[in-house]
């Protein structure tokens, strides 16, 4: 389906009532207009998922579940500096 629209003094552009129920779209939809050469193309824009502080720990504590003993911050830095040395031993 083709269909004419026009520049507004605005500089925007209606797209038609035939193509929005075609499509789907309705007020608000972010589109995503892409250089196509001799034109452009108008295509909903995909929605990038952003994670809260909240939900990336919970994910990250169910992907990296610790099994064994508590570990103190101490015994952590330790650790992280004795393979940071071994690390550095081998280059």
């Amino acid at each position: 389906m083709n269909a004419i629209t026009r520049l507004s003094e605005k500089v925007q552009v209606v797209v038609p009532e035939a193509i929005r129920d075609l499509k789907g779209w309705a007020p608000g939809l972010a589109l995503e207009v892409v250089d196509a050469g001799g034109g452009v193309l108008l295509r909903p824009r995909r929605r990038v998922k952003t994670l809260t502080p909240s939900v990336a720990v919970a994910r990250f504590k169910d992907i990296y579940r610790h099994q064994g003993p508590r570990v103190t911050l101490e015994e952590m830095d330790e650790a992280i500096a004795e393979g940071a040395a071994r690390r550095a031993g081998r280059r």
